[in-house]
């Protein structure tokens, strides 16, 4: 078996900030909590391993993750991860209404840019460009940090030559 990378946490309070900004409506205004981390690592990556080395980094929303039947990871498009931070700003989660379309877009797209390893104050073309190289992922975990009601989130992306991820995990309950 490859051993996993060593993961180093580059988190900053401006960058998880900036990747929950889809989902803060969810906390500010609900029964919501989000997680965001950036990892540099010291070798790549394979696909394969990310299970693995996810449930390595301490996030508290995958803090007794013991066996494969606890977590699922699929690839996503990201189209896909557009849609699923849209949602969640624009609707909102469990007991608020969201920010709507044009605030929804703008916190997506901020979540979006800090994600993709993007500054949210780069032009539109930088952040879609960036969006498009990484390697996207949505993840669950039958931990009980997440709700598992309806409203869950998490997305990692793997940025090019697969040295440096970013992980958004969000959960909501009525």
């Amino acid at each position: 078996m490859t051993p996993l990378p060593q993961a180093i946490d580059t988190t900053t309070a401006e960058f998880r900030s900036a990747a929950a900004t889809a989902v803060a409506n969810w906390a500010e205004e609900s029964n919501g909590r989000s997680e965001a981390g950036s990892f540099e690592l010291a070798a790549p990556v394979e696909a394969a391993f990310l299970p693995g080395l996810l449930a390595s980094l301490g996030l508290e929303c995958l803090k007794s993750v013991g066996s494969d039947k606890d977590f699922a990871l699929s690839a996503c498009r990201p189209e896909n991860v557009w849609r699923m931070l849209f949602a969640a700003a624009s609707t909102g989660g469990a007991y608020n209404d969201g920010v709507y379309g044009a605030y929804g877009r703008l916190a997506a797209w901020r979540s979006l840019a800090a994600l993709s390893g993007t500054s949210t104050a780069a032009p539109f073309g930088e952040v879609e460009q960036n969006t498009q190289e990484c390697d996207w992922y949505s993840f669950g975990a039958a931990t009980e940090w997440f709700e598992s009601v309806a409203w869950d989130i998490g997305l990692v992306s793997v940025a090019p030559g697969a040295r440096r991820i970013a992980v958004l995990a969000a959960t909501d309950t009525d």
